[in-house]
């Protein structure tokens, strides 16, 4: 009977150099009934549908993903209609620049205008704040305004004079971001109404609009060329471009579907306006030319079908740009103790090496929410695999590494693996399955060369077995004592008996039907007890032997006839 149980898994924590799949975008544009209506700018409504203001006809438009367009009209004339936003009462906010208003229109089109307090204000953007207000930005008055869903108005002065507040984003942090054209600095302000100010880098940045990145930053375009990220601490990061067309600048900016940031083009001459750009937040940059050369896309925000969408003033028209997520490609599967292993087994843990496996920026294990009943997941966030038919189950995703358990029962040969992202499909890619595939655990770098292992105390605690003081303060390790038993952890190790239930948690120790043997400095050390103590993991009760010397001793596994990895050790110290 196993002595300690763990619930850890010692991953090895190595990754693979791949390259990374280009983007591929599709175009459509749908013409607006009013001519020269002028669209600026689009945001997602609580509806399924996008919902863009029309400045110089002074409306309201609204355009379903299947391309099905209504336009309402703003009651106040020349009210100059530009921000909007999905606010937190189920309808759009819009802010009016000329009539001095904040607009609200229901998903029904019914129309309510409320007068910003500060006379010639020029509310311009304006974004969703997370106390559930509205908050927008006085180009003109200098102000940062705040608006509730009952239509009240509040409003808080910019400590720097004349900065034109222009754009506005919610924050990460809860508070609202947004960039001072005129002062060249990007503000913050709290749903408090605390300001604060940071200074761009150049001089002549011009800041002009605002977004929150995949990344847990803020990201803004400049007038005259580049794109910044500015954390939630402060700290700026500005990347120049590079546009293709000379004199083009990016425009408005998004978070993708695809963890990067997308942007208009704007600027002269007229060609130098027809593409939309994407940025990673690694420094890349890849251009997308539109199909219409007057398009001048605008302002650009995701939509609920994936895409992202934009305004394109010049040709009157709303443009939809499509991603085409390239499928998930597998490159290797190993056993997941070792990337170097690819010979694997059932009811152990394996790990799928490729690009495209899971959503952009995933990277996560599975919890608590994930695991029902006991049962573990068979995908998370929509990521899947199957070996020969049979589902596995998804301990971790991400793009580019998927850990899993493998399923019980499949025979061993060559069997094919298939990993889901969604609805996108990979190729199967071959992995020899035998019965016997044992791998140990490792620590992870600086301590990689250790087996993960602990040596018992009393009272059920525990150290773990590697030199002291190799996982920093607050965290008990120590060698071995030669004659103590001590557990190392692996997987790979073969069937038990009884089997354990398919794709549960354990609530109990299940011992290995096969006898094995370990080696601790090439002699023998004898196998107290080996078995499952979660699912996948084994867990090997070994003796030390008693007159092994001081320092680092080799240990190697057998069960089956095959032979656990080389070059793992555990520390021994008198």
């Amino acid at each position: 009977m196993s002595w300690l149980r763990v619930t850890r898994l010692y991953l090895p924590g190595l990754a693979l150099s791949l390259a990374a799949a280009a983007q591929t975008v599709t175009f459509s544009s749908f013409g607006i009934p009013t001519p020269a209506s002028n669209p600026n700018s689009i945001a997602a409504g609580p509806d399924g549908a996008l919902w863009f203001t029309e400045l110089n006809a002074n409306q309201i438009g609204r355009i379903t993903t299947a391309g099905s367009l209504t336009e309402y009209p703003i009651p106040t004339p020349k009210s100059g209609p530009y921000g909007i936003a999905a606010g937190s009462d189920g309808a759009l906010w819009f802010a009016e620049f000329t009539a001095n208003h904040i607009g609200r229109i229901t998903t029904a089109g019914a129309v309510a205008e409320y007068p910003v307090p500060t006379a010639g204000g020029g509310p311009l953007c304006i974004a969703a704040g997370s106390d559930g207000a509205l908050w927008f930005a006085e180009f003109s008055a200098n102000n940062i305004g705040r608006i509730a869903t009952d239509g009240t108005i509040a409003e808080y002065p910019i400590p720097t004079p004349l900065s034109q507040p222009l754009a506005i984003a919610a924050g990460p942090d809860g508070a609202l971001w947004f960039v001072e054209f005129g002062a060249n600095q990007i503000g913050k302000i709290t749903v408090g109404g605390g300001i604060a100010e940071y200074p761009l880098p150049a001089a002549t940045s011009s800041p002009d609009y605002i977004t929150a990145g995949p990344d847990g930053a803020l990201w803004y375009t400049q007038a005259g060329g580049g794109i910044g990220q500015i954390t939630t601490a402060g700290v700026v990061t500005f990347y120049a471009l590079n546009l293709s067309a000379p004199g083009a600048s990016a425009g408005s900016v998004t978070a993708g579907p695809d963890g990067a940031l997308w942007f208009s083009e704007y600027g002269l001459p007229a060609n130098s306006g027809h593409r939309i750009g994407r940025f990673t937040t690694a420094g890349a940059t890849t251009e997308y030319t539109l199909p219409s050369s007057i398009a001048a896309p605008y302002q650009i925000a995701p939509g609920p079908d994936g895409a992202l969408w934009f305004t394109a003033p010049g040709a009157n028209q709303i443009g939809r740009a499509g991603i085409v997520f390239p499928a998930p490609v597998v490159s290797a599967v190993t056993t997941a103790a070792d990337a170097a292993i690819q010979i694997v087994s059932s009811n152990s843990w394996i790990t799928i090496w490729g690009w495209n496996l899971a959503p952009a920026n995933s990277d996560r294990s599975w919890g608590a929410q994930d695991i029902a009943g006991g049962k573990l997941p068979r995908s998370l966030d929509g990521v899947g695999a199957t070996i020969n038919g049979s589902p596995a189950y998804i301990a971790y995703i991400s793009p580019k590494q998927v850990n899993l358990l493998a399923p019980p029962g499949v025979a061993s040969g060559l069997a094919n693996v298939v990993i889901s992202n969604g609805s996108l499909v990979s190729a199967s890619f071959p992995v020899l399955l035998q019965t016997y595939s044992p791998a140990f655990f490792a620590f992870t770098a600086p301590n990689q060369k250790y087996v993960a292992a602990i040596c018992a105390l009393k009272a059920g605690s525990f150290d773990y077995l590697a030199p002291a003081g190799a996982f920093g303060t607050g965290v008990s390790s120590r060698p071995a004592q030669p004659g103590e038993t001590v557990a190392l952890f692996g997987t790979g190790f073969g069937p038990t008996l009884p089997a354990p239930p398919a794709g549960q948690v354990l609530t109990t120790a299940y011992p290995a039907a096969t006898r094995m043997t370990v080696l601790i400095g090439g002699v023998n050390a004898p196998v107290v007890w080996a078995g499952l103590t979660e699912a996948g993991l084994y867990q090997l009760n070994v003796t030390v032997p008693s007159f092994l010397p001081n320092g680092d001793a080799s240990v190697v596994a057998t069960v089956g006839g095959v032979q656990s990895q080389p070059g793992l050790f555990i520390p021994v110290q008198r």
